[in-house]
């Protein structure tokens, strides 16, 4: 029997004093994102700046240097990146709601800040607390340029209805119809209409294709409260198309002689085979033949 661990009450004030001091022995954001202009280096940790970093670093400021000379450190106005003014035509924005800046760092340059944030045209909510302040990537919007600055006028966006099919998919295709002695005169192509109004019929069905699932599934395990065939709604088969329910309207037909006959484990592959049929994945029918014979 193992030994029973004692609680050790000075033992565990200790840990807690040990821990307490390593919290407030860390390092503030003062010391961590200090940084020599001249080397370009952080004294703290040494590392250097990328050099394609340097130029920004130079010209660019962070933006609790910003704050930090604004009267109750910029609340209430709006600030934005470089990188968003490169990378976006629409309107990208903090608009600064509550800060906590640290007074001890030497012109109180840094703290956390929380804003309302405006991406590309479309504004959050809530607000939430502004990340990447210490990037020498910040740039104040003047007073009199901010309500130029929102005006937006959003774009249509461009829908795409067909896309190509992958490659393999694709060559598939086509040698499928150069089997059937189609002509080739157009691209096969994904049609991504049907396919969400397929998606938002399947969804509408009622739970008739899925107790049909339930019964056939019944039937291929052998159950023998549920082998009644007659009891099956053939007419509520209109999740699959007409010659899959031909396909399954003959199965069942013939299901139960072959219940009886030597031939059981190729009815149960039939059964697992519709089973496919009727989840939208009749052309990974080969798989069921993997499952039966593992």
């Amino acid at each position: 029997m193992a030994r029973k661990k004692l609680y050790r009450p000075i033992a565990a004030m200790a840990k807690k004093v040990r821990e307490y001091r390593a919290l407030k022995e860390r390092p503030r954001d003062s010391q961590r994102f200090a940084l020599d202009y001249e080397t370009m280096r952080r004294p703290l940790t040494q590392k250097r700046l990328p050099v394609l970093a340097w130029e920004d670093v130079r010209r660019e400021h962070r933006l609790f240097s910003l704050l930090c000379r604004q009267p109750l450190f910029g609340v209430g106005r709006m600030v934005t990146r470089k990188s968003w003014l490169w990378a976006h035509d629409e309107p990208c924005y903090w608009v600064i709601t509550k800060v906590r800046a640290d007074y001890t760092a030497e012109g109180m340059d840094h703290g956390r800040a929380w804003g309302r944030l405006t991406f590309r045209g479309e504004t959050e909510e809530e607000d939430r607390e502004i990340d990447k302040v210490m990037y020498h990537d910040w740039r104040m919007v003047p007073k009199h340029e901010e309500e130029a600055f929102k005006k937006f006028t959003p774009v249509p966006e461009e829908t795409c209805r067909y896309l190509p099919y992958p490659p393999l998919l694709r060559a598939m295709i086509l040698a499928q119809w150069q089997k059937e002695g189609k002509e080739i005169t157009e691209e096969p192509m994904i049609d991504l209409q049907r396919t969400s109004r397929a998606k938002a019929a399947k969804k509408n069905t009622t739970g008739t294709s899925l107790e049909l699932m339930e019964d056939l599934h019944s039937l291929s395990e052998g159950d023998p409260k549920r082998t009644d065939v007659d009891n099956l709604q053939l007419k509520d088969l209109s999740f699959i198309s007409d010659t899959e329910r031909s396909h399954t309207v003959h199965w069942l037909q013939g299901h139960m002689a072959c219940r009886t006959s030597t031939s059981w484990s190729n009815s149960k592959e039939h059964t697992s085979h519709f089973l496919l049929i009727a989840n939208g994945c009749h052309s990974h029918h080969f798989k069921c033949h993997n499952v039966i014979r593992g």
